[in-house]
């Protein structure tokens, strides 16, 4: 008897497991796999940058801007391969100083994401850049939140039970 409990309880963690994006997975972009453990270094290398402690940095915001920088980098063509002074020069043409971000190997995708979404959110619009991401295969884990495009902001709370959706909001 107590074996088939064993079993079942077994089963249904295996279940639970499929439901989810992989342990260790933060978001899959076009079947392009976005780890936890890039985000936490993107985080710990954020932090440096900017002079803060890695635990005032907001996992989700790094998450969803590193989903975001994936998924809209193909809109313009060679983005990938913008030099970082070229990146540095259109973020200051929209108000946004990324020195530091970019200064940082650990935190440069961070901010050429940062630079790439708000370009384009302001030429395109909130509405423009959900319609340009409606194509793009985007599975986020629930711990950074949840990818929904017909929102404005893209991203909700977090679905996760074990984080609270207050806990993202820092």
């Amino acid at each position: 008897m107590k074996l088939i409990r064993v079993a079942t309880a077994v089963a249904a963690v295996a279940l639970l497991g499929a439901c989810s994006p992989t342990s260790g997975t933060a978001a899959v972009v076009d079947g392009r796999v976005l780890t936890t453990t890039e985000v936490e270094n993107t985080v710990a290398g954020c932090a440096s940058a900017i002079g803060v402690d890695k635990s005032q940095v907001n996992r989700s915001v790094i998450a969803q801007s590193l989903v975001l920088g994936r998924a809209l980098a193909p809109l313009i063509d060679g983005f990938d391969q913008m030099p970082d002074d070229q990146i540095l020069q259109v973020g200051q043409g929209i108000g946004i100083d990324t020195t530091p971000l970019l200064a940082n190997a650990d935190c440069n995708e961070f901010g050429r994401a940062a630079v790439l979404t708000n370009s384009l959110l302001q030429s395109l619009g909130a509405q423009g850049v959900a319609q340009a991401l409606a194509d793009t295969d985007i599975t986020v884990n629930p711990q950074y939140g949840r990818f929904d495009p017909a929102q404005a902001t893209l991203f909700t709370s977090t679905g996760s039970l074990s984080v609270p959706a207050a806990a993202t909001l820092k």
